[in-house]
């Protein structure tokens, strides 16, 4: 059964060419599209064994790999390939403006962002994402006739579906906060060429605003499709962290000179105070992924929780 889900999820994505409509972006597509984006490596293997039974041992886990890797990684080309993807938001439609002829948009803001419940196989910060040129949706133009028979025809019911044609830009982690607080999100950022206003249970479209920017306003970054290799499968921190020599990933990783140096380490120095605020949230929130990617593969609290005490490093402050 899962097979078959899987298998009418990839038909849908390969078939999206021939017909009028974009697949919408789901969970999973906004954060393979991430990982697209990001120098973060893909975490393929974490994927597939999210979605599959617990094994009773290493053999039936590998074997289920190396049936699934094919399929996944078509799911996930499938998906980097895609120009464009549909997002809904829920929005409301103000008061009529007289006096600069138009209806404001109420849930459009200067800087709008979705915060999606990412799948269970993305470890670390919650993926958001967000649409860049979200202002120039805010008030929707027409002269005071049309207005008229647009309310009309909303029947008293201002609620709305806002359908958003989007095109992915680039990803970072983004703190959406302003500063205030960690509230470290993964952020896929994306570019909205149109966007229709629907209505009703039917989802009737009633309006449709184009944005006055261009796509390469905004300096998308180059998408690279995912390499189909063994280490995107295995994932070499849990390969690494899965064999009595789990250790060597992290010697080589932070430039040590051998374990014994590894054990010698005492807790660093306070990050804020070596790299400054900004750059600490982000160094902050790579050393939680390592620690949940310790979680998920070696199963050993004490063991991963050491890591929390490497010493933050110079690299680290300059990797972006």
């Amino acid at each position: 059964m899962k097979l078959m889900r899987i298998s009418l999820f990839l038909l849908l994505l390969c078939c999206q060419p021939a017909i009028a409509e974009e697949p919408v972006l789901t969970n999973e597509a906004a954060a393979i599209l991430y990982f697209q984006l990001s120098e973060e490596p893909l975490p393929m293997r974490t994927m597939m064994l999210s979605a599959s039974p617990d094994f009773d041992n290493e053999f039936d886990r590998r074997e289920f790999l190396q049936q699934q890797k094919l399929v996944n990684l078509l799911i996930v080309n499938a998906t980097e390939q895609q120009e464009k993807f549909v997002r809904k938001v829920r929005a409301r439609i103000g008061e009529y403006d007289f006096s600069n002829e138009y209806f404001p948009l109420e849930g459009i803001h200067e800087t709008t962002y979705l915060t999606i419940r990412h799948p269970d196989w993305v470890y670390g910060p919650q993926l958001a994402v967000e649409i860049l040129n979200s202002s120039e949706f805010r008030q929707l133009q027409m002269a005071p006739e049309t207005a008229r028979a647009l309310h009309t025809q909303l029947g008293g019911n201002p609620t709305v579906i806002l359908r958003f044609v989007l095109r992915p830009v680039r990803s970072e982690h983004k703190d959406f906060s302003g500063g205030r607080s960690f509230n470290i999100h993964r952020s896929l950022a994306m570019y909205a060429e149109s966007m229709q206003i629907l209505h009703g249970e039917d989802e009737t479209v009633v309006a449709k605003i184009q944005p006055t920017s261009r796509f390469e306003d905004h300096a998308p970054v180059d998408r690279l499709l995912t390499e189909s290799s063994n280490q995107m499968m295995d994932d070499p921190w849990a390969q690494a962290w899965g064999s009595s020599e789990h250790f060597d990933a992290l010697v080589t990783h932070y430039n040590l000179e051998n374990w014994s140096s590894f054990q010698r380490m005492e807790i660093a120095e306070p990050c804020v105070q070596s790299f400054g605020y900004s750059a600490c949230q982000r160094i902050i929130s790579r050393r939680q992924q390592l620690v949940s990617r310790c979680y998920s593969t070696l199963k050993n609290q004490r063991l991963c929780e050491r890591i929390r005490g490497i010493p933050y490093t110079e690299a680290e402050h300059q990797r972006r």
